[in-house]
Parts: structure tokens; sequence; C-alpha cells
């Protein structure tokens, strides 16, 4: 369960923070990172929609202490995670990073539940990712979100850790 990098990372990335993450991943080439973070941020609008989805997510607190980009990227970033975790329909939970569950800890997953539609779940490791609608796979993704919520702070709880860790980050004037 890495931060903001998995599956779902476009809804809460600002656009230098993405740029910092692709340009730190060796797989990605130069010539394609751009495109992909225009890509990233178009995707945002999804959550501005007058009806947008419900988006629950668990992130790892470490999170919210590893550098990517500057100082100010950082700053950028945690307030913009700040902003995006008040927005209705959206709940964001922060796992203790000294957290005894480590089901999630092996990789990020997405569950999508669509009316009319199977349960589904992305999953993503370093190496590849899986999308899955087999009542197994499902069934052990439900359980290890369970349980990683069962770790996590509350919602209010974790907004405060993510505003206290941006003024962390504050660039110096």
């Amino acid at each position: 369960m890495p931060g903001p990098v998995g599956p779902w990372a476009w809804a809460f990335q600002t656009e230098a923070y993405a740029r910092a993450v692709f340009l730190g991943r060796f797989s990605t080439p130069e010539s394609e990172i751009e495109e992909q973070v225009a890509a990233r941020m178009e995707r945002q609008q999804i959550l501005s929609r007058e009806n947008p989805p419900e988006l629950y997510v668990l992130m790892d607190e470490w999170v919210l202490k590893r550098p990517i980009g500057s100082r100010k990227i950082m700053y950028d970033q945690l307030r913009h995670l700040a902003t995006v975790a008040r927005r209705r329909r959206v709940t964001v939970q922060i796992v203790p990073f000294d957290t005894a569950c480590t089901d999630g800890l092996s990789s990020s997953f997405v569950i999508a539940e669509l009316e009319d539609a199977p349960i589904t779940v992305s999953v993503d490791s370093a190496g590849e990712g899986e999308v899955s609608a087999e009542r197994g796979v499902v069934s052990l993704i439900l359980d290890r979100y369970d349980k990683l919520r069962t770790e996590a702070y509350r919602a209010g709880e974790s907004l405060e850790m993510i505003e206290e860790a941006a003024e962390l980050w504050k660039p110096e004037t």
C-alpha cells in the first residue's frame, strides 16, 4: 500500500509531484513524462463532477514523510491532499507506519463497485498489474482492505496528520 503512487494516484497528485514521481521512475521514458502527467491531471476532473464517485483511500503514513522532489513540491502536494480529503464523497485514512498488519504493504489495490457489475479489484505491484472479478481474488483483497482499515486512523485524525506534515515541509522564506 504505497502512498499516492498507486492506481488511484491521479486523484491526489499535484502536477509537480506527479512529474517528480515519473522522473524518479527509471522505467518511464522522458519523452512520455509530460504526456502521463497531463493525463493524470485530466483524470482528476472526475472528482469535480456533479455526482462524483465515492473514494475511500488508505495511505501509508510514510507518504507524509518520504521526500519526493523539493520541499515546495512536498508542501504543495500535502496541502492538495488535504484539500481533496475534505471533498464530499472522499475519505482518506492514514495507516500508521508501525502497524503490525502487513497484508496491504506488498502492493497497492483498488476495489471498484459499480451498479450492475460484479465487484472488481485492480492490484498493482512493482512488476505488473492485475484486474479481476474472480470471487477468490476479490475476497482476498476485501479482507486485506478491512484489516488495514481497522489499523488506520479515523478520517479526521488523518486530515490533521496531513496538515501537520505539510507544515513540516513548508519551504523557508
